[in-house]
C-alpha cells in the first residue's frame, strides 16, 4: 500500500473517530500558537526542524494510533494492589541501567502504535530476564505483517492489538527485520515462516509476550506497573501544540486535534511543583530538548493519557 493511501485512509479515520479537525493546509509549526504557549503556558515551545514545511495534513499522517474508548478494550485489567511504596521520583533508566532501550525515529510512518509496543516489550525482555535476553524487537514486523485485526501499518493501529499479535505471532529482533517505512511505505509482510530474515542478517527466533492487559486509568495502578515490570505503552490524544513542544511539562495549551499517538512511559517526577510522566518518543533524538523524551502532566488524566495504558510480560522461557 502506497503513502499516499494509508495517509488518505489515516486522514479519514481521524477525521470521523476523533473530532473536527484544524485547517488541514495550515503548518504544523505555528509561529503565533509558540509565542502564545511562551506567554501564558507552563512549558516551552519552540521551532522542532524536522517539522519545517510541514503541513497540519502532513503531521496528522504520523499521528498513527486509533483511540479507542474505554468501552472498546477487551484486555483484562491490571489494578492496583496498594502494597508498594513508590518513591516520588522514578527513572526506569536508573533501576535497569543496563535494560533501557534508546530513542528510536519512526520517520514519515503512522507507526507509533509498533513502535512503542515493541520498544516497551523489547525493555521487559531485559528486565525480566536479567538482560540474558537484551533485544531490540522489530516494529517492521508489525507494521508489515500485523494487518488482519484492524491495524494499518504506516496507516495506523491500536496499541492493544499490537500486544495481542506479539503474544500469539511473536515478533523478531530489528536485526532481523529492520526499519524500512520511514518514507511511508508499509510495505508487504516478508516473513514467511523459514530460517531466514528479511534484512538478510540475524537471528529468526521470535520472541512472545507471556500476556496483554490495560492497566487501570489511576496514577497509583500505572506507576505500581512501570515501577514493578517497566515501561508501559500508553496513547493519546495529539494537538497541534505538542508538536513545538521543547521542555517543561506538557499539558495541552493551544491548537486543534491532530490525531492519536502512541509512546513509552518510562517513569516520574515533579518538577516545579507539577507533577509529570517521564516518556520516550519516537520523533528521534533531535525532537524537543530533552534528546527526544518529554515530560506530561501526571494525575489528571492529561489528553487522555491515564486511560490508554497497554502492557504485558515477556515470554522468557
Amino acid at each position: 500500500m502506497s503513502a499516499k493511501v494509508v495517509c488518505v485512509l489515516l486522514l479519514l479515520v481521524v477525521s470521523t473517530t476523533l473530532a473536527r479537525p484544524t485547517v488541514d493546509d495550515a503548518p504544523i509549526l505555528d509561529n503565533d500558537l509558540i509565542d502564545e504557549v511562551n506567554q501564558h503556558g507552563k512549558w516551552r515551545a519552540g521551532l522542532n526542524k524536522q517539522f519545517f514545511n510541514m503541513t497540519v495534513r502532513d503531521a496528522r499522517c504520523l499521528a498513527g494510533t486509533f483511540i479507542e474508548s474505554s468501552d472498546d478494550f477487551t484486555l483484562p485489567v491490571k489494578s492496583s494492589y496498594g502494597n508498594v511504596e513508590l518513591p516520588e521520583t522514578f527513572d526506569a533508566r536508573s533501576k535497569w541501567p543496563n535494560s533501557i532501550h534508546g530513542i528510536r525515529n519512526q520517520a514519515q510512518c503512522g507507526s507509533c502504535w509498533a513502535f512503542a509496543a515493541t520498544e516497551a516489550l523489547s525493555d521487559r525482555f531485559a528486565i525480566e530476564s536479567d538482560n540474558k535476553i537484551n533485544v531490540v524487537l522489530s516494529p517492521q514486523q508489525l507494521v508489515s505483517c500485523d494487518t488482519k485485526d484492524g491495524n494499518m501499518g504506516c496507516g495506523g493501529g491500536y496499541p492493544l492489538k499490537a500486544w495481542q499479535y506479539m503474544m500469539s505471532s511473536g515478533v523478531v529482533s530489528d536485526d532481523c527485520y529492520q526499519y524500512t517505512s520511514g518514507n511511508g511505505n508499509s510495505g508487504e509482510c516478508l516473513l514467511s515462516g523459514s530460517n531466514n530474515c528479511p534484512s538478510g542478517s540475524g537471528s529468526s527466533k521470535l520472541y512472545h509476550a507471556a500476556s496483554a492487559y490495560r492497566v487501570e486509568a489511576t496514577m497509583t495502578a500505572i506507576m505500581e506497573e512501570i515501577y514493578d515490570h517497566g515501561p508501559v505503552e500508553a496513547a493519546f490524544m495529539v494537538y497541534q501544540d505538542f508538536y513545538s513542544y521543547k521542555s517543561g511539562v506538557y499539558e495541552h495549551f493551544a491548537g486543534g486535534l491532530v490525531g492519536g499517538h502512541a509512546v513509552k512511559i518510562i517513569g516520574w517526577g515533579t518538577e516545579d511543583g507539577t507533577p509529570y510522566w517521564l516518556i520516550a518518543n519516537s520523533w528521534g533524538t533531535s525532537w524537543a530538548d530533552l534528546n527526544g523524551f518529554f515530560m506530561m502532566k501526571r494525575g489528571v488524566n492529561e489528553c487522555g493519557i491515564e486511560s490508554r495504558i497497554v502492557a504485558g510480560l515477556a515470554k522468557t522461557s
